[in-house]
């Protein structure tokens, strides 16, 4: 298992601390930025893998030693689909070219090793591998500000703040990438090329779709400099194959589940998901477990509530194992009508990468 160690100071607190936040008595900064950059350095942790359960388990530990009593580890079965070779080669008359791939599209099947040969094409035939432009929907930052609890708290946390900022991410075109799927899928493509309008270093291999969907049509994704290449190649109808082997293996993953007991049996719930392509973006277990740090030494009866710590899995499988739906459907009748209200942390500290 990779662990995070860490020394724990856990001196009880009095009173004062549970009733004005004391900043002082957090972990420091430079301790937090630490346990991100262990989290990043994990890399990719999909839903149900080696990877993911590690950090699970090593998060388990760490709740444990920061003074949350009782931390449970919940199973949720699924079907994990895991890629093992992926690749694609053009038939050009005279010469075979191999074309640049960022990663397959999870759960989007399985060619076996000699994998699918046919025509590329921009649209949906019986036989073709299509080629698709997935454009990012052009957001700004004020579109999201109706939706924020205290908008007017924006520009007093961050002077930079402008609502005219471009706010551009791929999650935003996950409902185009569904639709193409299913489009290409319904006429008997072959299989399809998911073209994302960015440069491909900055894709870096990303998980691009984490929906857990289990689909008929091998896909793969590519980024700009590729998808100039393939819809070339596609105008002169080459041929090309499209290679994606991938075992579908049920396992169980987890959701770990933690109480800090209160002055009341109502709850305040501390959620993030455990499973992630990163330490930027997918990083709110961190804080949470430095929040836990803080609030399991004050004294229970300066706790007005109890805090549950839900730490789940299956944001990137939701349709396979969706941890939070898991949650409600176990704690139907226990632990759910107690929750008074809850805080859900990811994406901290994350900032727009620079343009190009």
């Amino acid at each position: 298992m990779q662990t995070t160690h860490q020394s724990w100071a856990r001196p009880q607190m009095h009173s004062r601390p549970a009733r004005w936040v004391d900043a002082a008595r957090f972990l420091p900064v430079a301790t937090l930025a630490r346990w991100q950059q262990a989290l990043d350095d994990r890399g990719l942790r999909a839903t149900g893998s080696a990877a993911h359960a590690d950090y699970i388990g090593d998060l388990a530990r760490r709740l444990s030693e920061v003074g949350v009593p009782d931390v449970a580890l919940e199973a949720v079965p699924m079907h994990r689909w895991s890629a093992r070779q992926w690749g694609l080669r053009l038939a050009d008359p005279g010469a075979e070219a191999e074309v640049a791939v960022v990663s397959p599209v999870a759960y989007s099947g399985d060619t076996g090793t000699g994998g699918v040969t046919g025509p590329l094409a921009a649209e949906p035939r019986p036989g073709v591998i299509g080629v698709v432009d997935i454009a990012l929907p052009a957001f700004a930052a004020g579109d999201f500000d109706a939706l924020d609890y205290c908008p007017s708290a924006l520009a007093a946390v961050e002077p930079a703040y402008a609502s005219d900022q471009r706010y551009e991410r791929i999650w935003l075109a996950h409902d185009q990438m569904r639709a193409e799927l299913a489009r290409f899928a319904a006429a008997g493509a072959a299989g399809l090329i998911l073209v994302i309008d960015l440069p491909e270093a900055e894709l870096g291999g990303g998980y691009l779709l984490h929906d857990g969907v289990h689909r008929a049509i091998p896909a793969l994704f590519v980024g700009r400099e590729s998808g100039l290449q393939l819809h070339e190649a596609a105008r002169r109808k080459t041929q090309a194959t499209l290679t994606l082997t991938a075992d579908s293996t049920r396992v169980d993953t987890h959701n770990i589940v933690g109480i800090i007991p209160g002055a009341s049996d109502e709850l305040v719930v501390l959620q993030s998901h455990t499973d992630g392509s990163n330490g930027l973006e997918d990083n709110g277990c961190e804080a949470i477990l430095a929040m836990a740090h803080y609030l399991a030494r004050l004294p229970r009866q300066e706790l007005s509530r109890s805090v549950l710590v839900l730490l789940s899995t299956g944001h990137f499988a939701t349709e396979e194992a969706w941890g939070l739906e898991a949650f409600l459907e176990r704690h139907r009748e226990d632990l759910v009508p107690r929750i008074a209200a809850a805080l859900c942390l990811e994406h901290l500290g994350a900032r727009v990468a620079p343009a190009g």
